[in-house]
This record gives C-alpha cells, sequence and structure tokens, in this order.
C-alpha cells in the first residue's frame, strides 16, 4: 500500500514537472519549428499541427469524422510509417466503415506516406495524413478535439506521457502495435519505473514484435494485456515500380558488384570510404545511402575529397551525365527517400549503418526481402532477434568493422553457390515472417 501510494505521488509531481518543463521552453521549440520549416512547403500545416494541435477542415478530415469507427494512428518517420502501411490496409479490409488519420513526427515520415499514397486508391481515399502534435497539454487538447479518435494506436516505441494521459481521461482505447523494446530503452524504463509504469498501464494493448519484447513489458507490468504478434514490416507490399528501377540502374553501368551501405549515420561515411579506398574490389561500385537527407551533399563532398569518381542517385537520368561518367563511377550517393526496395534490386549485397558503430542499426527486412545478403556489426540493439535469426539462416553475417565487410563480401560472392543460397535465404526469412498485420488488426479490432 505504501509502495503504491509513492508510485502514485511520484508520478503525479513527475507530470507537474513536465508540464511545467514542456510549457517554459515551447517558445524556444516554436521559433525554432519556424527557423526549420520555413522553406518546407508543408510549413502551414505543420505549425498548425503540431504546435497548436489543429487539424484544417479539408474533407478527408470531414470524411474522417462522419466514420462510425475512427482510428489514430501515430508513426513517428519512415521506419514507423512502413510498419503502419500494411497494418491499416488489413484494418479497412477487414472494416468498410472505418476510417484512419495517420500522423508523422518527421517530415520526411510525412513525405513517404504522400508518395506512397499518390499509387495507393484504399489508402488515398479512406486515410487523412497529419502532423502529430508536439507534447503540450494545449496541442494534445485541440488535436483530440479535433480528430475525436475511438482508439489511439502508437506504432513500435512512440510513447508521450501528455497524450497517454489525455487519451486516457477521455476513456479512448490505447494500442501499442509492432511494440519492441531494446535492451537500452528498457534501462531507461526501469530507472524511471515510478514514471513509465503508470504511463505503460493506460494501455488497453500491448503488442510486440518477439518473446524478448513480452518479457521485458512483462517485467515491467503485467497489468496490462500484452500479446506477440511478430513484426508487421514482414508484410510490407514490395514496389513493382521501385524493383523494375533498381534493374533499370544496374544496367546503367559496365561493373560486376554492387555494394550497399544503407542509412549509413554521421562520422560512419568517411570511414566507410577510406576502407572502401585501401581495399576496393576490381568492378565493383559502392552505393551509400544516408540516414539524413541533409546529409546527401556534405557525404557526396567527402568521397569526391578522397578521390572517388561519385555520382548522385538524382543524376542518373541528367543529360549532363555522361556515359563515360557512369563507366568509371566508384560511389553512387542514394540522395533519395523512399527507394530502399530499388536500392536492395540494384545491389548484390549490403551493409546496415549504425550497426558498427554504436546506433542500434537498422530494418534488414527490405532488403532481405529482395534477396539481398546483409551484413552488420556488433550494434543491432534495435533489431537484436532479427539479427540473429539472420545469422542462424546465413542470410545475414556479423561484422565487427568495415574492412571486414569488403574482405567477407568478396568471399561471399567469390562463391556462387553459397552466394545464391545466401540470396535465397534472405527470401525464405521474410515469406517464413508474414502475418503480423493480420494478427494486430484482429486484437485491435476488439476494441473498436
Amino acid at each position: 500500500m505504501q509502495r503504491k501510494f509513492f508510485t502514485f505521488l511520484s508520478y503525479r509531481l513527475t507530470r507537474f514537472l513536465y508540464f511545467f518543463l514542456t510549457t517554459t521552453i515551447s517558445p524556444i521549440i516554436f521559433f525554432r519549428l519556424l527557423l526549420s520549416l520555413r522553406k518546407n512547403q508543408n510549413f502551414f500545416s505543420e505549425i498548425l499541427n503540431k504546435f497548436f494541435g489543429i487539424l484544417i477542415e479539408i474533407e478527408s478530415i470531414k470524411a474522417y469524422k462522419k466514420s462510425k469507427k475512427r482510428i489514430w494512428i501515430h508513426a513517428v518517420s519512415v521506419g514507423e510509417t512502413h510498419a503502419a502501411i500494411p497494418l491499416m490496409r488489413e484494418l479497412l479490409s477487414r472494416n468498410n466503415d472505418c476510417s484512419i488519420l495517420l500522423s508523422n513526427t518527421t517530415i520526411s515520415g510525412f513525405n513517404f506516406f504522400k508518395t506512397v499514397v499518390k499509387k495507393d486508391k484504399i489508402l488515398a481515399d479512406r486515410v487523412t495524413h497529419c502532423f502529430s502534435p508536439i507534447d503540450f497539454i494545449w496541442s494534445v487538447k485541440s488535436f483530440l478535439n479535433s480528430s475525436i479518435p475511438q482508439v489511439a494506436i502508437f506504432i513500435e516505441t512512440e510513447i508521450w506521457p501528455n497524450i497517454v494521459h489525455e487519451l486516457s481521461n477521455r476513456k479512448i482505447k490505447i494500442v501499442l502495435a509492432n511494440g519492441r523494446l531494446s535492451r537500452k530503452s528498457f534501462k531507461i524504463f526501469k530507472n524511471f519505473s515510478w514514471f513509465s509504469i503508470p504511463v505503460l498501464e493506460k494501455f488497453s494493448l500491448i503488442l510486440v514484435q518477439s518473446d524478448t519484447d513480452e518479457k521485458r513489458y512483462l517485467e515491467l507490468t503485467n497489468q496490462v494485456k500484452i500479446f506477440i504478434t511478430g513484426n508487421i514490416k514482414f508484410d510490407s507490399v514490395v514496389s513493382k515500380e521501385l524493383i523494375r528501377k533498381g534493374l533499370e540502374w544496374r544496367s546503367f553501368f559496365a561493373k560486376k558488384s554492387f555494394w550497399l551501405a544503407l542509412s549509413t549515420r554521421k562520422n560512419e561515411e568517411k570511414r566507410i570510404f577510406e576502407a572502401w579506398y585501401k581495399n576496393k574490389p576490381d568492378n565493383a561500385i559502392l552505393i551509400v545511402v544516408p540516414r539524413h537527407p541533409e546529409r546527401f551533399n556534405w557525404v557526396f563532398q567527402q568521397a569526391k575529397n578522397i578521390g572517388f569518381v561519385v555520382i548522385r542517385r538524382s543524376e542518373f537520368f541528367s543529360h549532363d551525365i555522361s556515359s563515360n561518367t557512369f563507366l568509371n563511377t566508384d560511389v553512387v550517393v542514394g540522395d533519395s527517400m523512399g527507394e530502399i526496395i530499388a536500392y536492395a534490386t540494384f545491389a548484390d549485397l549490403a551493409l546496415i549503418g549504425g550497426s558498427v558503430i554504436n546506433c542500434g542499426g537498422q530494418s534488414p527486412i527490405e532488403l532481405c526481402s529482395q534477396g539481398c545478403p546483409v551484413f552488420f556489426g556488433p550494434n543491432m540493439s534495435n533489431f537484436y532477434g532479427i539479427s540473429k535469426q539472420l545469422s542462424l539462416t546465413y542470410a545475414g553475417f556479423e561484422i565487427d568493422s568495415y574492412e571486414e565487410w569488403i574482405s567477407h563480401g568478396l568471399n561471399l560472392l567469390s562463391d556462387n553457390n553459397k552466394f545464391i543460397n545466401s540470396k535465397k535465404a534472405a527470401s525464405k526469412f521474410v515469406i517464413n515472417n508474414k502475418g503480423a498485420s493480420s494478427l494486430t488488426a484482429k486484437k485491435i479490432e476488439q476494441l473498436i
């Protein structure tokens, strides 16, 4: 009893401090938003959505509000949006009277969904799209007043105290879908259990990717229904257009092998370039796709400084680029968003960015879906279970350095039978793990 009272008191005090802190820094965040968004074409709607929680009453919002079943799905960025798409398709196919409001935090996530929805009539007709409110109490209340959802679904790990608290106060069902809890996040949750556990216990359902995630959440609380439903990203529909693009790109270059470094982080590309310069295989091209668009130009310049012949992905169809440049290219800088499938089709093998350095890695699922063997460093904490499964099936290989990636990659490519088997194992790995979106949708339907 005494412990419960202490937890309750600590939670209330922390909520007050959180409210005080977020209110105090709100002017700074507002001006930073103004500065960062002034060149963004979505500037007006982003300011209204994020800072004030206002949804502009366009036709799609009006149609959403008229639906009998209204679901708000929040996906932070591109990765979470990838997971949300098969879930949205499943929910909409099973419920004719359902409409969805999808929110994103990042501009890259927002723009990614805009490109997807252009080619998907069901999503275009029945999904309304906006930016998510910042976790200020006034923006959250305004957003919920405008959106009036019956169920709120958060994808993977995004949990905001004010949003969760306000949803709970309004008796709106809260779901964590495709949930994962890395070792690092688990430690943080445990260290601040007097605050994190009361927030988690406001959830109606926690649907997780693996038994490891289930164990970690159960260690935090047994007051919420927790189920293993698998990873929804395995159910992503692969774009045939992107596959065609990747095959077309290969035809531009008179080289034998294509090496992809995907979702690279700050200070990582220079080390990759140095390793490539010293150990570059014959007739090979390195494709580097930085995680953040604002770094595209910097990475391009770094490659030039080392002495490589460099071309940007955006220049593939430029009349200013000669055929001779394509013939002599050493490095391609992938300065595009939402084309991972094309890059995976383009490449013979791939390195997971942020896994050799300590950044937690990147999902290898899209790469594997195209039969692309993956290499990753020891720091795959965000995708630990998947990386272990890949190693066991020989669809993925753990390395300790960028030099080791090149040497091990050469060994794989030099043994054609081993290479073909690895490609098949990667594709099979994805096929064998499908079905999570259906299981997740069934659980959510019980709350609508």
